[in-house]
């Protein structure tokens, strides 16, 4: 039973899913950043964000399987890991590269900017160790919050406190399934959180 759940947490929580659920959650907030944009656009990004960030990368890794070029979907050694983040990144900044040239607040691009800049950053540690790519996006994501509340001082306490408490639970699936050792799992979630923040402080 534990087992089943610590899969469904992953399989809700992949990484390849964090990009659509962050616009998701800024688009519906009662702030100026999401209340300006037209429903019709927060449709079209969010689209355009699933097809870049989700379904292509994820159609890449499915051709790789059945080409046999990667064991698993869990994608368990390191060398397998390196495909399907460059082209996760490439999309990144393709996505980045659309959103921002629309007339919104520079939150969204800034977020999708980091995502690029963070799976660089994995992929650069990817080469000398493994860490957690589930981690790495949920931490990407507390830092997205933290990033906007702290620069343009809006207070996202509840949704910090949210995805604190999904983090712990991404990682509890990750260390139940043993698909990563704690010190892969905190080294992910600080990846991504420390990287997200730094980008919206510094950028």
């Amino acid at each position: 039973m534990e087992q089943k759940i610590a899969k469904v947490i992953s399989v809700a929580l992949h990484p390849l899913l964090i990009p659509t659920y962050t616009f998701v959650i800024l688009f519906n907030l009662n702030y100026y950043f999401s209340i300006i944009i037209p429903y019709q656009v927060k449709y079209l990004i969010v689209g355009i964000i699933f097809i870049t960030t989700f379904l292509i990368p994820a159609s890449f890794v499915l051709i790789m399987l059945r080409r046999k070029m990667i064991g698993s979907l869990k994608m368990e050694s390191r060398d397998e890991r390196l495909s399907p983040l460059v082209v996760s990144a490439i999309f990144i900044f393709l996505s980045w590269y659309m959103v921002s040239q629309l007339n919104i607040s520079r939150m969204y691009p800034l977020f999708l900017l980091g995502s690029g800049i963070t799976i660089i950053a994995t992929i650069l540690i990817n080469f000398k160790e493994k860490i957690s790519l589930h981690m790495v996006g949920i931490g990407g994501m507390l830092g997205v919050f933290i990033g906007i509340s702290l620069r343009f001082n809006v207070d996202m306490i509840y949704i910090i406190i949210m995805i604190v408490l999904l983090s712990g639970l991404v990682g509890y699936a990750r260390l139940t399934l043993n698909a990563h050792t704690q010190s892969e799992v905190y080294k992910g979630f600080f990846t991504g959180l420390l990287i997200m923040i730094s980008v919206f402080l510094i950028f």
